[in-house]
């Protein structure tokens, strides 16, 4: 057996064992970290799962805030609106609709108020045999817009006022999405996103209603609503804090 001497030179440029040292320093930032972000996690982790939950039911969902927000994708139902239910559309999955002519489809929220804009956002779909057809959009019983159909190709015509803002975005165009038919025969299909700001509700509800032109049965013709979504939405929980109290 033998014996190599280490000088103290020989210790301060020995390199074993650095790595174990370098990890066991790296997790415990690591932990450190974790531990300082983990409230802010939690509490997005919260925010997001209550979304979730709207998108699941269609009811509103808290924002933490004075205002609610509303998501629906109308697969538990129409809840609150009259004129039209929830409906499986064959290649399109569940809608609000069908909204034929003489048919009129509303809802009435509740919104913030206090200067803050009531925005909603939905898609306009269109199905089958339109052919210079219009899927008509209100607020509070007066036109603000119009999707209007040839063979499946889709044109938006905004016409809001001073007090709301109205945008359109055709994102599919004569294709085929679904309805009575998938047959390219009997017509396309269209979908147009839409936007409506109202900037100063002047009263504590805005009516969004839908219509249509449509002169044929649903069974050939036919609009419909898929992902609404409105925000500033009056949240009658919310609590103003107190004079004095600090809040983030």
């Amino acid at each position: 057996m033998s014996f190599h001497r280490f000088s103290p030179r020989d210790f301060a440029t020995d390199e074993s064992g650095v790595v174990s040292v370098d990890y066991v320093v790296l997790t415990a930032g690591a932990c450190g970290l974790m531990l300082v972000f983990s409230e802010t996690i939690l509490g997005a982790f919260g925010v997001f799962s209550g979304t979730v939950e709207g998108e699941l039911s269609g009811r509103e969902v808290a924002a933490q805030s004075s205002s609610l927000s509303y998501n629906d994708g109308f697969d538990n139902g129409a809840e609150g609106w009259t004129g039209a239910s929830a409906t499986h559309v064959h290649g399109a999955g569940n809608v609000l609709g069908p909204i034929g002519g003489g048919t009129e489809v509303s809802r009435s929220f509740e919104v913030a108020g206090n200067g803050e804009p009531a925005t909603f956002t939905f898609d306009v779909m269109s199905f089958d045999g339109l052919n210079g057809e219009d899927g008509i959009i209100k607020v509070d019983g007066v036109e603000v817009g119009r999707v209007s159909v040839t063979d499946g190709n889709a044109t938006f015509i905004g016409s809001g006022t001073s007090d709301i803002d109205v945008s359109g975005f055709v994102t599919d165009n004569a294709v085929q999405i679904g309805g009575a038919s998938l047959d390219p025969t009997s017509g396309m299909d269209s979908r147009t996103q839409v936007t409506i700001t109202v900037n100063n509700p002047t009263s504590g509800t805005v009516d969004i209603g839908f219509s249509s032109t449509a002169d044929g049965s649903t069974a050939t013709e036919s609009f419909a609503i898929d992902n609404f979504t409105a925000t500033g939405l009056n949240n009658p929980d919310y609590t103003p804090p107190a004079a004095g109290d600090v809040t983030s």
